[in-house]
């Protein structure tokens, strides 16, 4: 009895998280009071990057952002398998980033997480979905509405498609910084 009152209590915290998160941190029109409710709730974020309006997310201790990047609106982040995200890193609006799902091939559909890793100077396409397993190499770039699935991105790759198959490589030389963006809003 003592167990199934512990999950219950469990299931009621992380649904309370939820909607905390979803339904009044990320409407919030002031970055600084979303990002000091973030950290108080275990996000990792680092200096001079913002999470815009209206941006889900799941399990915010397994969430570690680099410096200097921007993650625009209405994205998800589903932290229960843990994300990784580089610095200046630029992350289109609409972009998902999924790490919890279901073994579909097993016979009581076991629940399963894999962990997304984004290095530095990565750029994801509007409506962009990154799936448990995926690891973005330094530089990549996702087009608009493409699919990772779970492995490994090349550096500096342009990649497209449903799945995402590589299109060319990036002929940059260094890396970039992003610029110091900072609205009072949004």
């Amino acid at each position: 009895m003592k167990d199934k009152l512990k999950i219950r209590l469990k299931t009621l915290s992380y649904e309370l998280q939820y909607l905390f998160l979803n339904y009044f941190v990320a409407n919030i029109p002031f970055w600084f009071i979303r990002r000091r409710l973030y950290f108080m709730m275990g996000m990792k974020i680092g200096k001079n990057s913002r999470i815009l309006m209206k941006t889900a997310v799941i399990n915010p201790k397994g969430i570690t952002i680099g410096s200097r990047t921007i993650i625009n609106e209405k994205c998800y982040l589903d932290g229960r398998g843990t994300i990784t995200i580089g610095d200046d890193v630029s992350i289109s609006n609409f972009t998902r980033i999924i790490t919890g799902s279901h073994d579909i091939c097993s016979s009581d559909f076991r629940y399963i997480t894999k962990a997304v890793n984004i290095e530095n100077n990565v750029f994801i396409g509007s409506g962009g979905i990154i799936l448990g397993g995926g690891y973005l190499k330094r530089g990549c770039v996702i087009a608009a509405g493409s699919v990772c699935k779970n492995c490994q991105y090349s550096e500096y790759g342009l990649y497209s498609g449903v799945p995402a198959a590589f299109v060319l490589k990036r002929k940059i030389e260094a890396d970039y910084q992003l610029g110091d963006w900072q609205p009072w809003f949004i």
